[in-house]
């Protein structure tokens, strides 16, 4: 009787093994993290082939690089190289800064880390809102200009101690290129991670096609409440930020103040461009070109981009009515989903 039960019971394991290795092996399936962070909502969804959950390591993510890159964080990174505590910048503030200033010198200065400052005595920021005339931008535009500053290694020099940076115009596009890389690292082939409106993509959503992402109608709405599409795009492969004035703005009187400064006049930006979305490869430089193109306006910004084929842009402006028009450039149509 032992013999026969030792048996059965070696028998049983053997089948129970064998139909385990037998049963097909469910799909793994797309997995969705959302939350808040760097004072927005982020949405990442992405293919594992082991469904791996990575929202501990995106949280971790998330807290390195607002240690470094946060003007809003007490003790980062950056808040230290304003305060002239250290000049030695980590690996995230030395290619923010870096990228920065290449595309600070293709825009001519439309793109400035430095304007800071200004953006902040305007009342966008962490700094409460100034009574600003002349008198206080001269003060401030004498210690703004990216060619005062230089990146020697991750040493930040810059001409004047009482010059600051402040990265928010790529930051976040930065933070989606960092999360997206440590997803294809980790054997994702298949992913989209968005980050207050910047996106960045790869391979099909859970339906086989391109993603698809929107672009909202430049409604004034501050609390984005009443949010309506533009177009929608159809894109993989490439990244998406879009930069406009009617989300972050407030009134004084009959004028509405923008937080689109331009770092030559310290003035916020007018004119008749509401908004511009940039396809690059990367979404840090989708990020800074979107905030450069609405310095320069849609003219201006249409010239730059034909002259740089490498970005695709989408345009949207108030004709003289006040009417939503929209244009775009040439190798932008072939986003735009069908």
């Amino acid at each position: 009787m032992k013999t026969f039960s030792l048996q059965y019971k070696v028998i049983l394991w053997l089948t129970l093994v064998l139909a385990a290795s037998c049963t097909p092996k469910a799909d793994p399936e797309y997995i969705y993290l959302r939350g808040e962070a760097q004072g927005s909502t982020f949405s990442i969804t992405y293919l594992h082939p082991e469904d791996k959950d990575f929202s501990q390591q995106v949280d971790s993510m998330f807290r390195a690089l607002n240690h470094s890159l946060s003007i809003y964080e007490e003790g980062s990174l950056i808040n230290d190289v304003n305060e002239n505590k250290t000049n030695q910048l980590d690996e995230h503030l030395s290619r923010v800064v870096s990228r920065g200033q290449e595309i600070s010198a293709q825009t001519n200065g439309q793109f400035d880390m430095t304007v800071g400052p200004v953006v902040r005595v305007w009342g966008f920021g962490k700094d409460r809102k100034q009574k600003v005339d002349q008198h206080i931008l001269d003060s401030l535009l004498q210690f703004v200009g990216y060619n005062r500053i230089k990146l020697n290694d991750a040493l930040l020099i810059k001409s004047d101690p009482r010059i600051q940076i402040d990265v928010n115009a790529i930051a976040q596009g930065y933070s989606v290129d960092v999360i997206a890389l440590f997803l294809e690292n980790n054997g994702v082939s298949n992913y989209m991670v968005e980050i207050g409106g910047e996106v960045r993509t790869k391979g099909i959503n859970s339906r086989g096609t391109a993603w698809q992402i929107g672009v909202d109608k430049p409604v004034e709405d501050s609390l984005a409440e009443n949010r309506e599409l533009q177009v929608v795009l159809a894109i993989s492969g490439v990244s998406v930020a879009t930069s406009g004035n009617y989300r972050k703005f407030y009134q004084e009187g009959d004028k509405k103040i923008s937080h689109t400064i331009n770092p030559v006049t310290g003035y916020p930006v007018g004119g008749s461009l509401l908004s511009t979305s940039i396809v690059a490869t990367d979404c840090m430089s989708a990020d800074a070109y979107a905030t450069a193109c609405m310095v320069m306006q849609l003219d201006s910004a249409m010239q730059f981009v034909n002259a740089h084929p490498e970005l695709a842009a989408y345009f949207i402006y108030a004709d003289e009515k006040g009417d939503f028009k929209t244009v775009y450039t040439s190798n932008f149509e072939k986003y735009i989903a069908k």
